[in-house]
């Protein structure tokens, strides 16, 4: 290191030659330096990059021009239970050959690649074992000072216990509409600051009498009485606050 005139201290590549006489008497020496601050900077910020790929979670793999794989991290492993020799030399698509993933997804992919472009996606796949995993897929394509592609970097995050919770949300979510719709009593929805109505069900249009559009256009107060009106509300608010759970 150098302390420049403004203060700074820059990494510098110092050199130094010895110039010797016929006799081998030094008699001069002659110096360079070269400001490698950048150089370092560079290395420390590569080192710590390594470290965060190679530690990281997500699963990470790096291929070469072709697209081919050339170096995966150890979460790749942990999450595929792939190691590097087994899929060293394989292209991106060829990872996901599970029957039930979207043939939608995996066109997606081959165009991106073919096209040297990024890609996010979701796809289901298949560990070594066997075991159904959910990924979410990032890759994106890096290039030279002469614009062809050097590699692509990718990255892959395990969502499967994301998408299990989606499909359990999904599926009670159906139940609720199918018992919401398919009652025999009367049943409508409506917000709880507005009492705008935002669904009913059939069995609510025939006691009512109103059109399903008719009665979204409907707050609550507006099928009470007018004196019975605030008495409604204050029930509402009691039970946003906790103090009731039902009223009849």
């Amino acid at each position: 290191r150098f302390i420049k005139g403004d203060g700074t201290i820059p990494e510098l590549l110092d050199r130094g030659f010895i110039i010797r006489n016929d006799e081998g008497t030094a008699i001069r020496t002659v110096g360079s330096m070269q400001d490698i601050t950048k150089i370092k900077r560079t290395q420390e910020e590569l080192k710590m990059l390594s470290l965060v790929v190679k530690e990281t979670v997500n699963a990470v793999l790096i291929t070469d021009a072709e697209t081919r794989i050339t170096w995966i991290n150890k979460a790749f492993t942990e999450i595929t239970e792939y190691e590097l020799e087994e899929v060293l030399g394989k292209g991106i698509v060829d990872l996901f050959q599970c029957p039930k993933a979207d043939i939608k997804v995996k066109a997606y992919l081959k165009k991106c690649l073919q096209e040297k472009i990024s890609f996010c996606c979701e796809i289901l796949n298949y560990t070594k074992s066997g075991r159904e995993v959910w990924l979410e897929v990032k890759g994106q394509p890096v290039f030279n000072k002469k614009g062809a592609l050097e590699h692509y970097f990718a990255i892959q995050t395990d969502i499967t216990k994301r998408k299990e919770v989606e499909l359990q949300v999904k599926i009670s979510e159906e139940k609720y509409k199918l018992l919401f719709h398919k009652s025999s009593h009367a049943k409508w929805m409506f917000k709880a600051d507005t009492y705008q109505i935002v669904e009913v069900n059939e069995a609510a249009i025939k006691l009512y009498g109103y059109s399903r559009e008719e009665f979204l256009q409907l707050t609550i107060p507006d099928l009470k009485l007018q004196e019975e009106a605030p008495e409604f509300k204050n029930i509402i608010q009691a039970m946003i606050k906790k103090t009731e759970d039902s009223y009849a």
